[in-house]
C-alpha cells in the first residue's frame, strides 16, 4: 500500500471524519487517516474505508507472533498475589493460565493463545502507576473462549481476562478486554452458542443494556446481569447459577 520510497510531507483536515489534522499526506500522493481510516491512493482514488481496514486487519494478522518479555517467571510479588487473592485466583490457578510476572515491565502478564497454544497477545496489569492495563499483539481473528462448557448453549461476555477464569469453570466466558462489542464477534458467537449473558462490571451497567439491545435478536435467549461486584469477585454459589 506504501511504497519505500514515499514519505512524510504533512497532516491536513480529513474529509471523511472532520479531524484537524489526521489525515497525513506523503511524497508519493497517497493520504491517509489514522483516525478513520479514510485513504486516497497515489493515483488519487479514494479507497473504500472497510476496504482499507480489513487489509490492515490481514497486515496484523499476518505478523509474527508475540513474545512474553524474557524475564517473565512466577514468582509474583505480594500485590499481584494480592489482587489475585481477591479474585479468588490462586497460584495454581494462576500458573495454569500462564500467568507470569515481569519486573521489566512492572506487572503481571496475563497471554493470551491461539486455539494451536499460538501466543497472539499479552496484557500487562501493573499495580504502582497507570495506565492499570496495556495490551500488547493483536488478537486478530482468535476469539478467545474460556472453559469447556458449550453443552449448556451459552456463552458470559466479561471485561478481564480474570472475570473469565473465574466463570469459565461454570460457563464459557469470552473475556473483551474492555467494554467493546463488535458485530462480528456476536455473530461469531451465535453461531456456536444459543445464549448470551452480557456481565460487565457494574460501572459498565449501561453498556451491557445497549449490547443487549442491539444483538439480542441474534440468539435464542440474551440476558443482562448487573452486580455490585465484579465476576471475579463473586462466590462459586453465585456463579454457579449461570449454568
Amino acid at each position: 500500500m506504501f511504497t519505500k520510497e514515499s514519505t512524510f510531507v504533512r497532516h491536513e483536515p480529513c474529509p471523511e471524519c472532520g479531524s484537524r489534522d489526521n489525515l497525513s499526506v506523503w511524497s508519493d500522493g497517497h493520504k491517509y487517516c489514522f483516525g478513520c481510516g479514510y485513504y486516497v491512493a497515489a493515483d488519487g482514488k479514494s479507497l473504500d474505508i472497510m476496504v482499507l481496514k480489513n487489509r490492515l486487519a490481514s497486515k496484523a494478522a499476518s505478523k509474527p507472533l508475540q513474545r512474553l518479555p524474557d524475564d517473565c517467571n512466577y514468582s509474583f510479588p505480594k500485590e499481584a498475589l494480592d489482587w489475585l487473592q481477591e479474585a479468588q485466583i490462586g497460584p495454581a490457578v494462576a500458573v495454569k493460565h500462564g500467568l507470569r510476572w515481569s519486573q521489566e515491565e512492572e506487572g503481571l502478564i496475563i497471554p493470551v493463545y491461539d486455539d494451536d497454544h499460538q501466543l497472539v497477545m499479552y496484557q500487562i496489569r501493573r499495580f504502582d502507576y497507570k495506565p492499570k492495563y496495556e495490551n500488547r499483539g493483536n488478537l486478530g481473528n482468535h476469539v478467545p473462549i474460556l472453559g469447556d462448557n458449550k453443552s449448556n448453549g451459552i456463552v458470559v461476555l466479561v471485561e478481564d481476562y480474570l472475570s473469565a477464569i473465574r466463570v469459565s469453570d461454570f460457563a464459557d466466558a469470552c473475556p473483551l478486554f474492555g467494554a467493546n462489542v463488535s458485530k462480528t464477534l456476536m455473530t461469531r458467537l451465535s453461531k456456536v452458542y444459543e445464549r448470551v449473558l452480557f456481565w460487565l462490571d457494574n460501572d459498565k451497567a449501561k453498556k451491557s443494556i445497549k449490547f443487549y439491545s442491539t444483538y439480542r435478536y441474534l440468539f435464542k435467549e440474551a440476558k443482562v446481569v448487573v452486580s455490585q461486584k465484579d465476576p471475579k469477585e463473586l462466590n462459586d454459589d453465585t456463579l454457579m447459577e449461570l449454568s
